[in-house]
């Protein structure tokens, strides 16, 4: 599946590990710097913890020069919000 920007740039997102070295559940690669951005979440992380980092993910492909801080706490808050409305009880 793919995402555009605000500067349509076009950001595929995969469910896939990412690479050990970056120790992380998800990853989104600069949009500026990379011809071909990636977003990578862990596809063995539970339901509601893959929707935070995936949300999480796409927050930086918007704001990739925001604070990793501001783009937890608004993936944590989206993600609460998504899960109890829509999934908690599927």
């Amino acid at each position: 599946m793919n995402i555009k920007n605000f500067d349509n740039k076009e950001v595929e997102v995969i469910y896939a590990k990412v690479p050990p070295e970056y120790n992380a559940e998800g990853l989104c690669d600069d949009p500026d710097r990379y011809k071909k951005p990636l977003i990578i979440v862990d596809p063995t992380l539970k339901p509601r913890r893959q929707l935070n980092v995936l949300i999480e993910e796409v927050f930086h492909a918007y704001f990739f020069d925001l604070p990793e801080w501001k783009a937890r706490k608004f993936a944590a808050n989206l993600g609460k919000v998504i899960y109890n409305k829509y999934l908690k009880n599927k």
